[in-house]
């Protein structure tokens, strides 16, 4: 059988070979690409025009000039100017309009003039600027083309400052609707402040379960309230759900979950949110809540970490290892856990269950106890695991670097606490490296020479493993390995001799 077949799929065109160069070039490098051939010119200026910021495009019409802290064009447009606009404007696959960029009304107003779809080809849409011209760009710019609409902070936090803000929210969401049907990533954000404002809560949530290409929703956590839940959960492509923190007590409002439910969240398979441990575990142990969720990350809120929620933190636990089988990936924060005792290994063991895991992450500041044989335990649990983040852990002897290496050959990340051993006697010889690691980083404790200690884990990390940045400034570490570098090299120009004196 001819082996070209095989390499079909991986041919390019020359227009995807010159798209391909383009791509890793400056823009600036583009610029002169442009100047070879016709062929070249187009795809450089596609290439430069594919990610563009509004400011960019709109001066190409006719410079722009501030006014009374808004910019405005500073001549009349010409027929040239369009010529000029529209050379560019087509190519456009990505739009940013900029926070603190703000533009007179009347730009747009003369850009809709000429053109009713200024941009035909567009894809992604993203809007920081005055809440107030919401309504407007998406009128202009918004067609069924676009797949990712992105609300900024600026935006989203100044709606309500203004008069008519709901009218426009309203007006805003119904356009989203009308001129972006086809909408598979919506994403809202929000500074991290007291104020939580919910002036556009109520047109999202009016909308929402009418769009329903809708893959990825990103929206602050308390804007998951009764209806929006009953919205999300019957989107038929919906795959990724981010709620996301905006205030000190930010967390998802809605009180109940229906019964016998058909269809609950059909396609999810990521989850990251901020919610109590509570009301956490009652949504994840229900029969009809995504059991097939592959990724799920956790942050409980500053004000359920107390006494009356002392024991979520365990019982999330044991209800994520026992309904969520497929989980590959699983981060569980408690920022403001203030338990005097570090959480047992015991309240781990639920999670063992979970064979197919390739990322844990657990933050919590109690700690969690972790031993030597324990964590071992853990790699033997998770034969795919790349990456094991445990940043409050209680210490963990060095030396067990040599036993868990042949049991961790995917393992690329890892955080942990560390003590070094009471004597050199005791560091072991290592046989196999952590050959896939990365990243090795945690705080260590040592009353050993640093030197004997840099060898170690030159032995028992690959060469382009990094450590902490801030071992060199506490520890002098790079010092260390800066002599035990030194050493080798020595015994390779000496022929393998002998230790260097």
């Amino acid at each position: 059988m001819s082996t070209t077949t095989s390499l079909m799929p991986h041919a390019l065109t020359m227009r995807g070979v010159l798209s391909r160069i383009f791509s890793y070039s400056t823009k600036g490098s583009n610029v002169v690409n442009a100047c070879v051939c016709k062929a070249w010119s187009n795809e450089a200026l596609s290439v430069n025009w594919y990610d563009i910021d509004a400011s960019v495009l709109i001066n190409m019409l006719a410079p722009l000039e501030m006014e009374s802290r808004l910019l405005r064009f500073s001549h009349a447009i010409k027929d040239d100017d369009w010529l000029r606009f529209d050379k560019y404007a087509w190519r456009v696959r990505k739009i940013a309009f900029q926070r603190n960029i703000n533009y007179e009304h009347s730009v747009f107003d003369q850009i809709k003039s000429h053109a009713a779809d200024p941009t035909p080809r567009l894809k992604i849409l993203s809007f920081d600027i005055d809440a107030r011209l919401l309504h407007v760009v998406i009128s202009l710019f918004g067609r069924t083309s676009v797949q990712s609409l992105t609300l900024g902070k600026n935006t989203v936090d100044n709606f309500g400052l203004h008069f008519g803000a709901h009218e426009k929210a309203l007006m805003a969401s119904e356009c989203i609707l009308f001129k972006m049907p086809h909408l598979r990533t919506f994403e809202v954000s929000m500074s991290y402040n007291e104020y939580e404002n919910p002036v556009l809560l109520p047109p999202f949530a009016s909308i929402v379960c009418s769009l329903t290409y809708l893959e990825i929703v990103k929206i602050p956590a308390f804007w998951l309230t009764d209806s929006v839940i009953d919205a999300l959960a019957i989107l038929p492509r919906l795959r990724y759900v981010e709620l996301g923190r905006s205030a000190a007590s930010s967390n998802a409002c809605f009180t109940t979950v229906p019964d016998g439910i058909k269809g609950y969240f059909p396609s999810l398979e990521i989850l990251h949110f901020h919610m109590s441990f509570t009301q956490a575990s009652m949504w994840v142990s229900l029969p009809h809540f995504p059991k097939a969720l592959v990724s799920l990350a956790l942050c409980s809120t500053l004000y359920e970490s107390d006494a009356v929620d002392s024991h979520g933190w365990p019982h999330f636990i044991e209800i994520a290892g026992a309904e969520l089988c497929h989980l590959r990936q699983l981060q569980v924060t408690s920022p403001d856990d203030n338990g005097h005792t570090p959480h047992p290994f015991e309240t781990l063991r639920p999670l063992l269950s979970l064979s197919n895991l390739q990322h844990l992450t657990l933050r919590t500041k109690r700690g969690i106890e972790l031993e030597e044989k324990q964590l071992g335990t853990l790699l033997q649990a998770f034969p795919l695991l790349e990456s094991l983040e445990i940043p409050q852990s209680t210490l963990v002897d060095l030396s067990c670097l040599a036993e868990i290496a042949p049991i961790s050959r995917n393992l690329r990340v890892l955080e942990l606490n560390w003590h070094t051993p009471p004597s050199l006697a005791t560091l072991p010889d290592v046989q196999t490296p952590l050959s896939q690691l990365k990243t090795f980083s945690g705080s260590i404790s040592t009353t050993l020479p640093l030197v004997q200690i840099a060898e170690f884990l030159e032995d028992a990390l690959p060469p382009e493993c990094s450590l902490p940045p801030y071992w060199g400034f506490i520890y002098d570490m790079w010092a260390a390995f800066a002599r035990v570098r030194e050493k080798d090299r020595q015994r390779q120009t000496w022929g393998h001799t002998g230790p260097a004196a």
